[in-house]
């Protein structure tokens, strides 16, 4: 069996697939039968002419199996010969089944024992929450293919708990934002309601004092309006499914002009980089979205332009808006992003870049802040086109 397992090392090859294995195998193991079989029956043989004092030569190979004896077997040697015919005539068999339980061991051993274990201790790790164990097998056949396929699985669990653990930290971010930003309104509606039962009941209350409580009772209630309608389309951002198809970069580029034209009052200007590919992959909607948010912020703060730069580098699509304006301050450059964070809380909850965020975050990319060296802020998005 050294002497198969050696020639196999020879002619097998890593990549060979599965049913090309094990017929290499079994055609090894069947050589191996044969082999046995022939040398079984050459012994038998030699030892029955041994015992009969046969000295008549064999002509043929076949005179082995047909051919009968020309002696007279005697009676204290017809034990002998009996097992040894037995043994001659029936020993293939024996070969034959040897052969194919050593070849089912073998390529169990080199072909499925170890991707078998590779992929249970996945599995096993999955089981019990712990996604750092790998799935890696390389051998060209079929069970690299599904330990591949595992590890698939594996890096998409991960990435979908990354993402989890990301949806819990913004929705933390989110619930801190609101408790921090509700209870102003909250607080301002329930002094004015206080003020106005303590002393409309009393008389002691003027019209215009009466008049002045209502009104702030009733800008506070408009912004809690404008607050609950924040939080619905962040809840249609998050149920927003990712359709990355090729199109034409016109298409992009187009749509990019249009929502400048219909957001920007001041001078706004589109510039294309070389690099950027006649056709890509992305989601129109997403990128429009984040786009037109984007320029609307832009166009709060610039005094006189905005310019969109659109350029491709490796895998992302990279859209650098630009504003002429003052620029972000540090505590906003590392905050701007967050839930609710706004220069002005009084016009303004701060949620476009936030939506932003999320939404270059589902097309694979990232949100960037920054200020330009001549001056102005400047917003990037990168998505992932690939």
């Amino acid at each position: 069996m050294d002497w198969l397992d050696e020639q196999l090392q020879r002619v097998r090859l890593r990549n060979r697939s599965l049913q090309a294995t094990l017929l290499l195998y079994l055609l090894f193991g069947l050589l191996f039968a044969i082999l046995g079989y022939m040398f079984t029956v050459s012994f038998c043989v030699g030892w029955e002419r041994l015992i009969l004092n046969e000295h008549q030569s064999l002509e043929h190979f076949t005179d082995v199996f047909f051919r009968p004896y020309t002696q007279t077997v005697p009676q204290e040697a017809a034990w002998s010969i009996t097992i040894l015919q037995v043994i001659r005539r029936w020993n293939f068999i024996f070969y034959l089944i040897l052969a194919i339980v050593w070849s089912s061991i073998r390529f169990y051993q080199e072909k499925i024992r170890q991707p078998l274990l590779i992929m249970e201790e996945t599995i096993r790790g999955i089981r019990k929450k712990d996604l750092s164990i790998s799935c890696h097998y390389k051998s060209g056949d079929e069970l690299e293919q599904l330990c591949s396929g595992v590890e698939e699985l594996r890096k998409q669990l991960v990435e979908d708990q990354r993402q989890i653990v990301r949806f819990q930290g913004e929705q933390r971010q989110v619930n801190a934002a609101f408790a921090h930003d509700i209870r102003t309104p909250l607080a301002v509606i329930q002094s004015n309601v206080a003020l106005i039962r303590l002393f409309q009941t009393s008389g002691k209350m003027t019209e215009e004092g009466l008049y002045d409580s209502l009104n702030k009772i009733d800008r506070h209630i408009e912004r809690l309006q404008s607050f609950t309608f924040t939080m619905q389309e962040i809840q249609k951002i998050d149920e927003i499914d990712l359709v990355r198809e090729y199109q034409e970069t016109s298409r992009l580029i187009q749509a990019i002009k249009d929502i400048g034209q219909a957001v920007i009052d001041k001078e706004f200007q589109v510039e294309i980089a070389e690099t950027v590919p006649e056709r890509i992959s992305f989601d129109l909607q997403i990128i429009s979205q984040v786009i037109e948010n984007l320029l609307l912020n832009a166009n709060r703060f610039a005094e006189k332009r905005v310019a969109v730069t659109l350029q491709v580098e490796a895998e992302f699509l990279l859209l650098f808006v630009h504003d002429d304006g003052k620029g972000f301050s540090k505590e906003e450059i590392t905050k701007a992003a967050l839930p609710y964070y706004s220069r002005d809380k009084k016009d303004h909850f701060g949620m476009g870049l936030t939506i932003c965020q999320t939404l270059t975050q589902k097309h694979g990319g990232v949100l960037r802040l920054s200020n330009a060296v001549n001056g102005g802020a400047v917003t990037s998005a990168t998505f992932n086109i690939m």
